[in-house]
């Protein structure tokens, strides 16, 4: 049953789209937000903003190697302790700290016995995330309600388990032969998948059900990537739809991960001076230029790369990683020094596909080596209009077993 949505004032400084379960709506109905600190807000760390032409900017995710410095308290820098302080919601304990975006940290929180996601988000930052929260689906995590006061937005989500890039592998840095490396560690989930390929065939469908959810709304996620999607008992459930948008949108890009993102949407933001002479924005110009669904499907291509390469998109440093008992050093895909969106582009034209697959996946039969390589073949064609869309790559024979 759809959520009824409404606003009600809960003081002069905050207000609430209300929680679709009666457990949690009873419990938000007796509290407030409270401010602990009356510390200004900053802008959240390590996000490089290219500046481009008619007012619009977009956003580079940045990507935090495991050496950064964390503060004591909940495992946040001091940048992050002033701009997201000690503010709470009353009804929840922050328990953990689950993970951070570019303007938002994520909370394990308890409310009760019931545990619960806690996106905070620090204004003047805005959340489009309860807008699409009428898509539905198995492979997407839901959100439960939101509050907003004068400094924060918090967004009350289920519980989906831990990032697709933690479930894969772990990364830690160290000295190989003299310089500096990461070495990255398979998990045992991926163990499981190269001994159990079939678990790799259902993870692969769960996201790709989950993105056709959201295409079929005619929405676009546009920032799909490992850390956007959440695993627990091999089910993902993608998250954050914060740089989402709907056909019905005509907006600048939000935030981006360039080494997740469709070739078409990087040659507008890296050739926006040109294009801005003829649209508005850059949203107009993609849908007016490509359409926007297969956006999607190929960060979803790019998602199963990680998978099968075992080195993170981004790594542009040297990856050590093990197989079958030999060391292996490795680079990310697209990874570019400097995040040139230019030279991500001409890396994305020059995929080996076909060579990936057979130096990464012995643990598949040939027929199944060959079917795969299909379908990634239809999900990272450089030109949109050869790609498929998400629900009919759900009929690949790929997936037959499922």
């Amino acid at each position: 049953m759809m959520p009824i949505h409404y606003q009600r004032q809960l003081s002069q400084k905050s207000r609430r789209t209300p929680i679709s379960t009666n457990r949690l709506d009873s419990l938000l109905q007796q509290r407030m937000i409270v401010d602990l600190v009356q510390k200004e807000y900053n802008q959240s760390p390590g996000n490089t903003v290219f500046k481009l032409q008619k007012h619009s900017s977009f956003t580079l995710k940045p990507n935090r190697l495991p050496s950064l410095k964390m503060h004591k308290d909940y495992g946040l820098t001091e940048e992050e302790k002033g701009t997201y302080g000690d503010r709470q919601l009353i009804g929840f304990d922050k328990l953990e700290l689950l993970g951070r975006g570019g303007f938002a940290l994520v909370w394990l929180a308890s409310m009760g016995n019931q545990k619960v996601a806690l996106k905070q988000i620090a204004k003047p930052q805005q959340s489009k995330e309860a807008k699409f929260n009428y898509i539905k689906s198995d492979n997407i995590v839901q959100i439960m309600g939101v509050e907003h006061s004068n400094k924060d937005t918090w967004i009350i989500q289920e519980l989906g388990g831990k990032p697709l890039s933690k479930a894969l592998y772990t990364m830690k840095g160290e000295f190989y032969k003299g310089e500096r490396v990461y070495a990255i560690s398979e998990t045992q989930e991926l163990l499981d998948m190269y001994e159990h390929p079939n678990k790799l065939i259902e993870l692969m469908y769960g996201i790709l059900n989950g993105i056709s959810c959201i295409n079929d709304k005619h929405v676009t996620h546009f920032d799909l990537k490992p850390d956007n999607i959440l695993v627990e008992n091999n089910i993902p459930k993608i998250i954050d739809f914060g740089s989402a948008f709907s056909n019905e949108d005509n907006d600048q890009f939000g935030m981006i991960t360039p080494e997740y993102m469709a070739p078409e949407a990087l040659d507008i933001m890296h050739n926006w001076t040109k294009y801005s002479n003829q649209y508005n924005t850059q949203i107009e110009a993609l849908n007016q230029m490509h359409g926007t669904p297969k956006i999607d499907v190929w960060s979803y291509g790019a998602v199963i790369l990680d998978i099968l390469h075992g080195v993170p998109n981004w790594l542009s440093y040297k990856g050590k990683i093990m197989r079958q008992g030999k060391p292996q050093i490795k680079y990310g895909l697209f990874a570019v020094k400097g995040r040139d969106l230019s030279k991500i582009i001409q890396k994305q034209q020059q995929l080996q596909l076909n060579q990936i697959i057979r130096q990464n996946c012995n643990y598949l039969t040939l027929i199944k080596q060959n079917q795969l390589f299909d379908l990634l073949k239809q999900c990272l064609a450089y030109d949109p209009s050869q790609r498929s869309e998400a629900k009919e790559l759900l009929k690949h024979e790929f997936f037959n077993q499922i």
